[in-house]
């Protein structure tokens, strides 16, 4: 009824071809979404929401080569696309220390509606799946890990190998409730300091959860929010000469990463540490000056904003259904790979619907 990708992968020859007409169908449907927008500032609401549309999609096409088919197209962007996530829950919670008193009984409320009940009915749904569709039980020592989000055990990524997510952004929000009460005016440097911990006890294989970019995409979203005005003033300048200026930083993180690829260094840990810190600030700063862009020319794509709506609803679902219960025939998906991914992410869109209509997120404020 349902295929199953975890041992018989698909060949699918020049899959790079196949991903650039996908991408390419996604530009143009960004294209025609877009419209003017009637009020704008920078990294608002609006263009928040359009970066993670932007972000997910990444994800489930990663997922969807990797996972489908024995074979990768070079751009694979998924990992960038979960610290864009990152960054922007960092910047979300950086403008939370903007207002005046901190409710955390509102603060937990409103994350048990708005992460842990999707996340409990989609954990019941691929027991049920697994147990029904493959024959598979799990341990309750498992269940009761991952029904927590804490997702550190081999064995539960049988279940879903993407809920490593969910453990280190409760961590970040663990750590964030925590300093905000004990130490609020030294916030951005506690997270930091633990975001260095994570990457040395990752050296020591102690920690699993994440890579160094991802781990330090929080902290980076604090600190943009943080100085979120003058950020404004530097990249909304049009002048030039200014615009020449970010060019040539953007430019000098992306020469200090090939460097590192070329001369071979990104084998040893603090190099290939400091490639992935190069990358994290690339992504940062590419951001904002496509938020400044997005600013002055005062556009939303319309596709972009819609997907960003669901794109936790869409991350929590996407990756079972695409390799373990995938509801087409593998024949359809090899000989109609570009049509069978965006059947396949209407589907999963479709769900992702049923899901935040299941559990709004208005109901936790």
């Amino acid at each position: 009824m349902f295929s199953n990708f975890e041992k018989n992968l698909l060949h699918l020859p020049d899959a790079g071809t196949y991903n650039f007409y996908i991408i390419i169908i996604f530009l143009i449907l960004i294209t025609i979404s877009v419209q003017k927008k009637t009020e704008n500032s920078f990294f608002d609401v609006s263009q928040t929401i359009q970066v993670k549309g932007l972000a997910i999609f990444f994800v489930v096409l990663a997922h969807f080569w990797e996972n489908i088919f024995d074979q990768t197209p070079p751009l694979i962007l998924s990992r960038y696309s979960v610290s864009l996530f990152f960054i922007l829950s960092g910047y979300a919670h950086g403008l939370l220390c903007e207002t005046g008193r901190f409710d955390y009984k509102g603060f937990i409320q409103k994350k048990i509606f708005r992460i842990f009940i999707p996340y409990w009915i989609c954990t019941i749904l691929f027991l049920v799946l697994d147990y029904y569709l493959l024959d598979r039980t799990h341990s309750m020592h498992d269940i009761f890990l991952t029904s927590s989000g804490i997702n550190i055990h081999r064995g539960q990524t049988h279940l879903d190998r993407t809920r490593w997510f969910i453990s280190l952004l409760l961590l970040w929000y663990f750590v964030f409730c925590s300093s905000r009460h004990f130490c609020p005016k030294k916030i951005s440097l506690i997270l930091y300091m633990v975001a260095f911990l994570l990457i040395v006890m990752r050296y020591l294989q102690i920690w699993h959860l994440g890579n160094v970019h991802e781990t330090l995409a929080f902290p980076v979203g604090y600190t943009i929010a943080q100085n979120r005005s003058w950020i404004s003033k530097v990249f909304m300048n049009t002048s030039i000469r200014q615009k020449g200026i970010h060019c040539l930083i953007l430019v000098s993180f992306c020469v200090g990463i090939l460097c590192i690829k070329i001369t071979g260094l990104d084998n040893y840990f603090l190099f290939e540490s400091l490639e992935k810190i190069f990358k994290l600030m690339v992504l940062s700063y590419g951001l904002l000056i496509g938020l400044s862009i997005n600013s002055i020319l005062n556009y939303q794509s319309k596709v972009l904003f819609f997907m960003g709506q669901i794109s936790y609803e869409l991350y929590i679902l996407h990756f079972p259904f695409l390799y373990r219960y995938n509801p087409l025939k593998p024949s359809l998906i090899q000989d109609h790979a570009v049509i069978m991914f965006y059947v396949l992410l209407m589907i999963l869109i479709v769900f992702s619907l049923v899901l935040k209509t299941l559990c709004p997120a208005d109901r936790g404020s």
